[in-house]
């Protein structure tokens, strides 16, 4: 620490998704006051540094921003420097898609999230702008516990590759704007290549014909005397998890694979993870740099997916310390691409920000994380 303003950090070794690491909301400025409260009362009162401050917290129900004063030392991209355009922000907790649907249409609110399929056409026929963004980072797919039955067979993993149908959940499940997965990261993070998945249910069954997996009178696979059975763990994070699951489900009994659902709270998510106490786990995580990879799957640190030594490790760590921008591309291709070579991963959809926007609303973008921006948002007093 050199001055209360300004600090040094040493690296022992090259780190290239430092600094992007810095510029996130995570390394976010607060206050003396607000890091000494509880994390209660920190939710409910906290003193940041961005260009608006928080007015009101009514749980459950409502936050409301108000414009920072004096504030200029927004970024460089905003279009307009200094303070927010917006007085005030409030987001309303409004759990009911029809609802918030209704809301946007009467515009009694001038802008929703959580667009359902449902919600498109109503919402256009009003006027209404939608915005999308693919979210960053891992895609919402499946990872496994290696050191768990069944899953632990490279075969069975291999398999649920190829026999998930992804434009057909997308189609059946996720809003217009949403992706199928095309890699273990979304289209949107740097160094993401396109790894050609495929929707391929006979090669599905090949590999577990080779690999000794027989089908039994109900069409599960059977191999001495174990059913090929996969519990796959999920939170209830995104409306769609459920749908989306379940449709997943069904591709996969149709290649003998019995896949069962099972929903935990949000709140015990990170304790199962950790524990290891699972076999598959449906999740995805945002994050606008490739080395999101080695955080997950290097066995250098947590190791969350009990995975063994191999040549994925090498290509985590080189990315991570890799200053020329090309060579670090070509490291985080191969990454991924021993990612499905190992079935260490099975993507399946790119979580998608989707907003409703009122024709009357102005200059809401996203940042690379696909967060929404409302720096430079202002509301025009009629469409």
């Amino acid at each position: 620490m050199e001055s209360p303003t300004r600090f040094t950090v040493s690296l022992q070794q090259p780190n290239v998704q430092f600094l992007q690491a810095t510029s996130t909301h995570s390394l976010g400025i607060l206050s003396p006051a607000t890091v000494a409260k509880s994390d209660d009362d920190r939710c409910a009162g906290v003193i940041g540094s961005g260009p608006f401050t928080l007015q009101s917290y009514t749980k459950n129900a409502s936050i409301v921003l108000a414009k920072r004063p004096g504030y200029g030392w927004g970024s460089s991209l905003f279009t307009q420097p200094g303070e927010a355009l917006l007085d005030t922000v409030e987001f309303r907790i409004v759990p009911e898609s029809g609802v918030r649907t209704g809301a946007l249409q009467s515009g009694e609110v001038d802008a929703i999230g959580s667009i359902g399929q449902q919600d498109e056409a109503p919402l256009t026929g009003a006027g209404a702008q939608l915005q999308a963004r693919s979210n960053p980072g891992v895609v919402f797919g499946i990872a496994f516990n290696q050191q768990k039955p069944i899953v632990s067979d490279p075969a069975v993993r291999q398999a649920l590759l190829t026999a998930v149908n992804r434009d057909e959940i997308v189609g059946g499940v996720f809003p217009s704007q949403t992706k199928a997965a095309t890699s273990v990261l979304a289209s949107t993070t740097p160094s993401y290549a396109d790894q050609g998945l495929t929707f391929d249910a006979a090669k599905s069954a090949a590999v577990l014909d080779a690999a000794g997996w027989v089908a039994g009178p109900d069409g599960i696979r059977v191999k001495d005397g174990q059913k090929l059975t996969i519990p796959v763990t999920y939170s209830p994070v995104a409306a769609t998890n459920k749908p989306a699951l379940e449709l997943l489900q069904q591709q996969a009994k149709n290649v003998g694979i019995d896949l069962q659902i099972q929903e935990v709270p949000i709140a015990n998510a990170a304790q199962i993870q950790t524990a290891g106490d699972f076999s598959a786990l449906w999740y995805n995580i945002t994050r606008a740099d490739p080395d999101i990879l080695r955080g997950q799957f290097s066995t250098a640190g947590a190791n969350l997916f009990r995975l063994p030594d191999s040549p994925l490790q090498g290509l985590l760590t080189a990315q991570a310390a890799e200053p020329d921008p090309a060579k670090r591309t070509a490291l985080v291709a191969q990454a991924q691409q021993e990612i499905l070579a190992e079935g260490v991963f099975v993507p399946v959809v790119e979580l998608t920000t989707v907003l409703g926007v009122g024709a009357q609303v102005h200059g809401i973008t996203f940042d690379a994380s696909s967060r929404i921006q409302l720096h430079d948002a202002w509301r025009s007093s009629s469409a």
